[in-house]
């Protein structure tokens, strides 16, 4: 006998994989399974897992004040049971670390007993509890009691910690993490502070004060020679790991073999052919400060010596020390008389006449007025390169298009003190500044608005025969630069830049060579999957960050942010409610956020919510035809599969072109068959008729983050579209 069977037309179609956001300028119709329309604060994993993101926890607070903070308006929560028991505090003040509210003298008490003594338990007119990770306060009349039931609804207003200085949104100015004199160490600036946040000893993070600096503008720290030296465009400091202080700076050796001025029958010097003036060392004078010293030799006949420079009147020399070249030990048996104006010293042997001959015998150091000190600190930015080395500190960000470079001591050294009078490079025309330089391969690219140059370290021979570092500088790319002014990031060996309303990366895909040449091919844009939210971006004012330690490349702007994960190749986009980002550093394989409002939060897998705020997270697929737009379909259910994690739950929807309003389903990890394994729950949201098929998934209350591994659809053709 036999069996005729219809064809049912039906087929499983499924997410393996989640692909991150792509912003299609052509519709959504174009996207892939498991690309998505629309992503917030979700994220891709390294597997390829959609997960919602981490939770921000409070570390501190670095605003020099708080105070007690309450809203205007109530929440109502409630009803609860009147037997029911919560914990009540007498009081509610704010520690200025971290910049949290605290709660004092707890009681325990039933709703029924707090609403019927209200006005008698209520004496100081509030009391204080703690519901869902907040502060909240209950005023008289708060209560509210269903005579029936005994319902009790209640009535608390947020009560928050805030600073009690003006501006109140004070930015966290700067923040870096690294080894001071060989300790692990982080620091942040704020609203006119440098902080140490971490104890290396007791492994705790606390705000202790180092010192005043600063923080009108960024603050960036520069890890060199065990301390850390740090510019704000106002000052130059350096810290040890003890101590704070400002950058006295190198005293270059300038000149060596001075020989004594000629005399003539009237006793006035003369600077003929005979005498000896000196010779340059190759240690120019350094911009940070008027200190200078020069080694002087006796011919055994005239004693008075000229020095390089002269001083005024009213600005004249001033000597320092005279020592006996290469140690600290002043001379014995002469002494000398030291003319400031004229930048003259004579010296005379005890008992008569002048020094026997001798060659460098004697180190004079004196000190100059007048100083390019401003020069060095009025800048904001650096970077570390010197060819295939990173011995030397190049610095910009003053507005213009020099950058300047730190030299080598005469024991060739290599100084953060030191900015020799020469040593700098100008970048394009003057008409725009240097907004970032980052160090590629064995060059240096230097970024202007619109365009791109390339630094080379080299040696050039001087007239003198003296050898000094050059920086030969060629154009990469006239039409494409870098608006965001020092957040160049190195992301995968290469750096990417933000230009207009786009972000470029740039490589040399040259076989010969990985540095930067002049071929604009080199721009590559990369943003483009994210092209309708970066528009809603001043990239100009953007906190551009590399988080190494994730491989997640973050553009900030106010509270949100588009996240690139380069192990994967996906984008996402995050949105903070409660904070905007000023600035970001990695510490202990966390990522650290300084918010506009003083505060530095850690990005944690353990934190829930965001300070006790509920993560909304939402996650839109793109129009879904599967593999059919000409025909209608029907569907009556998919299958979601989580990662069985306690406490976690994800909201299902759907809509399609016919419908665009349908049950809200809430997949659990409660439908874990075994705890700890895999699961995949059915789901049945059922749809008909439709041609395109919208996916949707949402997280709305505080919980740990959920990670969805997959998502099928079962799905049947009904026919043609109409």
């Amino acid at each position: 006998m036999a069996t005729i069977s219809g064809a049912t037309n039906e087929k499983v179609y499924s997410i393996p994989k989640w692909l991150g956001l792509n912003e299609c300028p052509d519709g959504s119709t174009r996207l892939r399974m498991g690309e998505a329309g629309r992503m917030v604060n979700w994220r891709i994993t390294k597997d390829g897992n959609l997960k919602r993101r981490d939770g921000t926890e409070l570390v501190k607070g670095l605003r020099l004040a708080y105070e007690l903070d309450e809203s205007e308006e109530a929440t109502e929560f409630g009803p609860f049971v009147g037997t029911d028991l919560l914990t009540w505090y007498a009081s509610a003040n704010v520690l200025s670390s971290p910049g949290a509210v605290v709660l004092n003298t707890a009681e325990q008490l039933s709703f029924a007993e707090a609403a019927a003594e209200t006005e008698e338990w209520l004496a100081s007119d509030r009391k204080y509890l703690e519901m869902d990770d907040h502060q909240w306060a209950v005023k008289k009349g708060s209560f509210t009691v269903d005579e029936e039931t005994g319902a009790v609804m209640l009535n608390a207003y947020f009560v928050s910690a805030i600073p009690s200085t003006i501006p109140y949104d004070y930015p966290i100015a700067g923040m870096w993490s690294g080894y001071v004199a060989g300790k692990q160490t982080f620091l942040a600036a704020c609203e006119g502070k440098l902080y140490s946040i971490y104890n290396s000893v007791t492994g705790a993070f606390q705000k202790d004060l180092i010192g005043a600096i600063s923080t009108a503008k960024h603050v960036s720290f520069i890890p060199f020679d065990g301390k850390v030296y740090i510019l704000n465009g106002v000052e130059y400091y350096e810290y040890n790991g003890t101590t704070l202080s400002t950058v006295t700076g190198y005293r270059p050796l300038i000149a060596i073999s001075i020989g004594p001025l000629d005399t003539d029958t009237t006793g006035n010097g003369t600077n003929d052919t005979a005498s000896n003036p000196g010779e340059l060392t190759g240690e120019y004078i350094n911009r940070l400060n008027g200190l200078r010293r020069v080694w002087i030799s006796f011919d055994g006949e005239n004693g008075t010596f000229q020095l390089p420079e002269k001083g005024t009147q009213e600005s004249p020399l001033t000597l320092d020390w005279v020592y006996l070249a290469g140690t600290t030990t002043v001379p014995s048996n002469i002494s000398w008389t030291f003319d400031g104006e004229n930048g003259q010293i004579a010296f005379t042997k005890d008992g008569g006449g002048v020094p026997n001959k001798s060659v460098n015998s004697v180190e004079i150091a004196y000190t100059c007025p007048t100083t390019n000190r401003s020069q060095v600190t009025g800048n904001l930015y650096y970077e570390l390169f010197s060819g295939t080395t990173d011995t030397r500190i190049f610095i910009y960000g003053d507005g213009t298009n020099r950058a300047l470079y730190s030299g080598m001591d005469y024991d060739g050294m290599p100084r953060a003190d030191y900015f020799p009078d020469q040593y700098e490079v100008h970048i394009g025309d003057s008409n725009t500044p240097i907004t970032g330089m980052i160090r590629h391969y064995s060059s240096l690219v230097a970024y202007k608005p619109n365009e791109c140059w390339a630094l080379q370290h080299g040696i050039v021979e001087l007239a003198t025969n003296d050898l000094t570092p050059a920086i030969y500088s060629q154009p990469v790319n006239r039409d494409i630069g870098n608006v965001a002014p020092g957040q160049v990031r190195l992301v995968n060996n290469n750096p990417v830049t933000a230009f207009g309303q786009e972000l470029y990366q740039w490589s040399n895909s040259s076989y010969y060579t990985s540095n930067l040449s002049r071929d604009e091919r080199q721009a590559r844009r990369i943003s483009d999957r994210v092209q309708n939210s970066i528009k809603e971006f001043d990239l100009a004012d953007a906190v551009i960050w590399d988080d190494n330690d994730h491989q997640e490349f973050y553009v900030c702007y106010g509270n949100n942010a588009l996240v690139m994960n380069y192990a994967n190749d996906t984008w996402y986009t995050y949105n903070w409610e409660q904070f905007s980002v000023a600035c970001m550093c990695n510490f202990l394989g966390d990522l650290y956020i300084g918010t506009s409002d003083g505060r530095i939060l850690r990005m944690s897998p353990y934190a829930d919510s965001d300070e006790g705020w509920a993560i909304q997270a939402f996650w839109a697929s793109g129009a879904m035809d599967f593999g059919a737009d000409y025909l209608r379909k029907f569907a009556s259910m998919l299958w979601v599969g989580l990662k069985p994690e306690e406490g976690t739950s994800v909201d299902v929807t759907l809509m399609t072109d016919r419908k665009d309003n349908f049950r809200i389903k809430v997949v659990s990890s409660e439908k874990a068959k075994i705890g700890g394994n895999p699961f995949t729950t059915r789901v049945k949201l059922k749809a008909k008729k439709f041609e395109f098929y919208y996916l949707g998934l949402a997280v709305r209350e505080k919980m740990p983050a959920v990670t969805v591994t997959n998502v099928d659809f079962r799905v049947r053709t009904t026919g043609y579209a109409r």
